[in-house]
């Protein structure tokens, strides 16, 4: 049984190491094409970059969850 965290509920019925595996397999097709230039962007002055976002995303799944 996977540990719970208060995102779990946001999984339904999903499996969390099959879910994180299928995100990466998302982003990887979004941003697939993507030049320096278009991760180094923001969407508004003064917001996160692409970058910045998707590494945030990545320490995120990588962080143990509270309590563990």
């Amino acid at each position: 049984m996977p540990p719970v965290t208060r995102y779990s509920k946001y999984l339904g019925d999903l499996e969390p190491v099959g879910a994180i595996r299928r995100n990466v397999d998302r982003v990887r097709a979004i941003t697939g094409g993507w030049t320096t230039e278009r991760f180094e962007r923001s969407h508004a002055a003064g917001k996160w970059t692409a970058r910045q976002i998707l590494t945030h995303l990545a320490q995120t799944e990588m962080a143990p969850s509270a309590g563990s």
